[in-house]
């Protein structure tokens, strides 16, 4: 059995993913299986890529959501560890080494980030930003403690993940964005921990196309993307499956349109941006209407439970 499981989802990127895989082949001191979920269509890549991928297992998603590609992607893992990884990162080839020493001396984490930096944010930055997130007092291993994260690389104890519920596919094809906020709140509320190890690091490559085009999206599509996912997670989320409570919507409105960010726009884009959110409130209660066998409770709800 291998050491570690290895998951990525691939959409829209051949060199990148070809490289990926490359780099994770020579990984050294752990043995790992690597687990392709191609979300692209039927003779996408080229033959050097497939006889690549015959190196791996190979799996193939017709309808690309990459919550649903996770949590498949687990569901064929046999590693007692997992790794969910980016198609666009490169990893050194100590990188899944380190991370399974992580759990191999610290039996309290059962799931950590690795330091994720890139050309437009150097590892320092990249640093500061999740210091700003950490739990107060909670150290373990060289790492800390902290609220949430980037899925880009992100490693799990199998059965911690599998206590976590998943990813959440219908949230992600609903606003395409923050699937994996949503499961790092879900994991705190369920009593899971979250950490960060900077002495494992590891480049993202921004610069290669494709993927979910968030990056690239101007700023009001992404701003309509963001807007949609916490609405969404809030009705999820709420005890009342669909609703929202006044503080919900007092916190939507805060996040949307009433921070200063928004402020020091023209009062046009203000209300842009509350038209936003009012489309969001209203497209997303037709959205969520139907789901509720998927979410039995905030504490209970299990999206690898499910193949649709």
């Amino acid at each position: 059995m291998a050491d570690l499981s290895v998951i990525i989802p691939t959409y829209k990127r051949i060199e990148s993913i070809q490289r990926l895989v490359t780099l994770l082949l020579q990984q050294e001191g752990v043995s790992i299986e690597i687990i392709i979920i191609d979300q692209n269509p039927q003779g996408y890549f080229p033959t050097e890529v497939r006889e690549l991928f015959a190196k791996t297992t190979y799996l193939h998603q017709a309808q690309p959501n990459a919550s649903t590609a996770r949590n498949l992607g687990f569901k064929e893992a046999s590693a007692p560890y997992v790794l969910f990884i980016d198609d666009d990162l490169v990893p050194e080839r100590s990188f899944c080494k380190k991370g399974i020493d992580v759990f191999v001396s610290c039996a309290a984490i059962g799931c950590f980030v690795p330091l994720v930096y890139s050309q437009n944010e150097d590892k320092q930055t990249s640093l500061d930003n999740l210091k700003r997130k950490a739990v107060n007092g909670q150290e373990q291993c060289g790492g800390f403690q902290i609220t949430d994260s980037i899925s880009a690389a992100v490693f799990f104890r199998r059965e911690y993940f599998e206590m976590s519920g998943g990813f959440d596919p219908h949230l992600f094809e609903y606003a395409r964005t923050a699937e994996d906020q949503e499961l790092f709140i879900r994991m705190s509320k369920r009593k899971q921990s979250l950490w960060f190890m900077p002495h494992i690091e590891i480049f993202h490559d921004e610069g290669m196309a494709g993927g979910c085009e968030l990056r690239s999206d101007d700023y009001w599509r992404t701003r309509e993307r963001c807007v949609r996912s916490w609405v969404f997670r809030y009705r999820a989320h709420n005890q009342t499956f669909g609703k929202l409570s006044l503080g919900d919507l007092v916190s939507l409105c805060r996040s949307s349109f009433l921070n200063s960010d928004i402020f020091r726009r023209s009062p046009a884009e203000t209300l842009k941006q509350m038209k936003i959110l009012k489309l969001a409130l209203q497209d997303s209660k037709k959205k969520i209407d139907g789901l509720g066998k998927y979410y039995n409770s905030i504490y209970t709800s299990n999206h690898l439970s499910f193949n649709d």
